[in-house]
């Protein structure tokens, strides 16, 4: 049964999770009105929203009525033939591409793709020698930061992550804000006050048949559509809805750990912002796994949960366990 196709109530959603499907079908009148808004010039992602259904949907409406797509250069404006020219001078004479992106204001992917139609090879991601990943742990625990290293190894903050993950460090979030154990344990960064958070499955829009992405997002759909996702979210194959991002973000740690032999993405996508949590299976054979974890945070609560599935220091765990053994709510 395909994604398109799931029932709306997905069997992990228990009292604090709720799901949010994919599909939507349009009468005839509402997909004449679609591709007749798109014709004119609105963007898919506009109609996304005044049709209150997701951009796969309105994509798939137009695709059916032979509608042209506009490219993201059309519908969002791009870069003068002279400018492209420049930026693929430039990386001929060494720039990379994320140093081209900045400079030019465009996402890595957006720059591949002007190298590709120019006909110009691009070099692969710049890797890490074990030596210089050794360095770059110890500079992340004398203090420095991923984007401080990042910068200056010359490599995208994502790369720095995934070195730090591989290695057993537990990142943490920019300047105490964000999303660790640390922070669930103690309510601080994005865990300060309780508040609805989604769970989502994504597959990758360019490898939709080989990778998915699973992440959280307090706004899933504004996640996936910013700038910084750069287009290559896909299709939405699953959204839990949790009561705190706590929960969201035990059960997508736990997610992550069980692929972990999994954690592989394109070449092309090495230095991208998701990197990290990209998974080299088709969506659908994720599907079992994220049901199963998400069932057993429901039964379990998410203290014992978090012990037993979430990777984390000796000293966390026995604090959750403990947390655990005293029924201590999240919040």
């Amino acid at each position: 049964m395909g994604a398109k196709d799931r029932c709306t109530r997905h069997p992990c959603a228990g009292r604090s999770a709720a799901v949010l499907m994919t599909a939507r079908k349009f009468t005839a009148e509402q997909e004449q009105e679609i591709c007749r808004r798109y014709e004119a010039g609105e963007s898919a992602f506009q109609l996304k929203q005044v049709f209150s259904a997701p951009y796969c949907s309105i994509a798939s409406t137009l695709k059916r009525h032979a509608v042209k797509i506009r490219s993201i250069k059309e519908a969002k404006g791009g870069l003068s033939e002279n400018e492209e020219a420049e930026l693929c001078r430039r990386y001929l004479a060494g720039e990379n591409t994320r140093e081209l992106a900045r400079a030019f204001g465009n996402g890595q992917t957006t720059v591949s793709r002007i190298l590709k139609r120019y006909g110009i090879s691009t070099r692969s991601p710049r890797k890490l020698s074990a030596s210089q990943e050794v360095e770059v742990c110890n500079r992340y625990l004398a203090g420095e930061n991923t984007y401080q290293i990042g910068e200056a190894f010359k490599v995208n903050n994502a790369l720095v992550s995934c070195i730090l993950k591989r290695n057993g460090i537990e990142t943490r979030g920019p300047d105490g804000y964000g999303d660790s154990i640390q922070h669930v344990l103690d309510c601080t960064g994005h865990h300060a006050q309780s508040r609805e958070c989604s769970f989502y499955l994504y597959e990758l829009a360019r490898y939709n048949s080989t990778h998915c992405k699973v992440g959280i997002a307090f706004n899933a759909d504004r996640r996936a559509t910013s700038s910084a996702a750069q287009g290559e979210y896909g299709t939405e194959v699953l959204r839990l809805v949790f009561a705190t991002r706590a929960e969201a973000y035990l059960l997508e740690q736990a997610v992550l750990d069980a692929t972990r032999g999994a954690a592989e993405c394109p070449d092309d996508l090495r230095e991208w912002g998701g990197a990290s949590e990209v998974r080299a299976m088709p969506a659908d054979d994720l599907l079992p796994i994220i049901d199963r974890l998400a069932g057993e945070l429901e039964a379990m609560g998410p203290w014992a949960f978090a012990a037993a599935y979430v990777p984390m220091t000796t000293a966390q765990r026995a604090t959750c366990q403990q947390r655990a053994f005293t029924l201590s709510p999240l919040f």
